[in-house]
């Protein structure tokens, strides 16, 4: 079944007069992950892998992730550097 989405409209409507809170957070997670690097071979070639055993937690309102190194192909937690997978 295909998820039906909000109208554009209505969401800025609903949105309106309501502080922007998602933005500063999307912004300082981009600024992480651009200073990450790899704990297997030091690169910074990190993107981001949705974190599939825990993707949300009531305390963020951004999906949890998982760096993977696009030249080793090493997966890690960008919290703690331990590796996942590879």
């Amino acid at each position: 079944m295909k998820p039906s989405l909000l109208d554009t409209a209505v969401v800025e409507k609903l949105l309106e007069g309501h502080p922007d809170v998602l933005t500063p957070k999307i912004e300082a997670d981009d600024r992480w992950l651009a200073g990450l690097h790899c704990p297997k071979c030091n690169r910074a070639s990190i993107v981001r892998e949705i974190d599939k055993q825990r993707p949300f937690v009531a305390s963020d309102p951004l999906v949890r992730w998982n760096g993977r190194c696009l030249d080793c192909k090493c997966l890690f937690s960008p919290a703690t550097s331990v590796i996942v997978e590879g």
